[in-house]
């Protein structure tokens, strides 16, 4: 899994306005409880139910009461990649779940998003974990037409995509590391944390991302070092 813990940052931390996230997975198995694709533990997420459904969650676990809104979507297909995805729209309510770039759920929820956990990819906290592959991992803090997930699923999405926070796209070979394309945690305008060209190394600010596979619990660790992130925010990296 993939975790990222920002503090105080309102683009990533808080998810109050809109977004989208999306990846690719390939999955083996389902098993007998959820598994977690992309996922907030508090406030959204995709998962693959017990039974071999997609599933969309958007809401606010962290509430009394709770508003959590659950949508199912179709069967999931093994041994196949498929394209997930899923918007939230701070101003209209609507929320929509993807598979293979066509809409095949919707509904409208209005809870404000709470801040409680990092986001998850391939597990929920280290459980839940997806039997299968998972590539391409975006998230945005707007939300995305119907036209531009389906136009997009099959492009590279270039480094400075309007609203794009977060983009892994597992390029990095063998090894227990990988560099994300684009680590933008509220960062100044201009900031590119791969830097340019090639890729790697020290960003517009003199950060560096890096992402280490641990053996030991299965988490994929991101760690950034060599430079001041904001002067206006402070962020938490495990």
């Amino acid at each position: 899994r993939a975790w990222i813990v920002g503090s105080s940052s309102p683009t990533l931390a808080t998810h109050t306005q809109s977004m989208t996230v999306e990846a690719w997975v390939r999955v083996d198995s389902f098993g007998s409880a959820n598994r977690h694709v992309v996922f907030r533990g508090d406030a959204w997420g995709i998962i693959i139910t017990p039974s071999g459904l997609w599933q969309f969650q958007i809401g606010n676990y962290a509430s009394s009461p709770w508003t959590f809104t659950f949508l199912n979507g179709p069967a999931v297909v093994a041994n196949e990649w498929t394209h997930v995805a899923m918007t939230g729209n701070s101003s209209t309510g609507a929320f929509v779940g993807y598979i293979n770039g066509v809409a095949v759920a919707s509904a409208t929820q209005n809870a404000t998003l709470p801040v409680t956990y990092p986001i998850d990819v391939g597990s929920f906290n280290g459980a839940g974990r997806v039997d299968g592959r998972i590539d391409e991992v975006k998230v945005w803090n707007v939300a995305r037409s119907a036209a531009e997930v389906l136009t997009d699923m099959h492009s590279y999405t270039p480094r400075d995509a309007s609203g794009l926070l977060v983009h892994y796209d597992f390029n990095d070979g063998s090894g227990t590391t990988v560099q994300p394309v684009v680590l933008n945690l509220g960062l100044p305008s201009g900031y590119n944390p791969g830097g340019g060209g090639g890729g790697g190394g020290g960003g517009g600010m003199g950060a560096t991302p890096v992402a280490t596979y641990n053996s030991t619990s299965g988490d994929l660790e991101i760690s950034v070092s060599g430079g001041q992130l904001s002067s206006s925010a402070t962020y938490t990296f495990k």
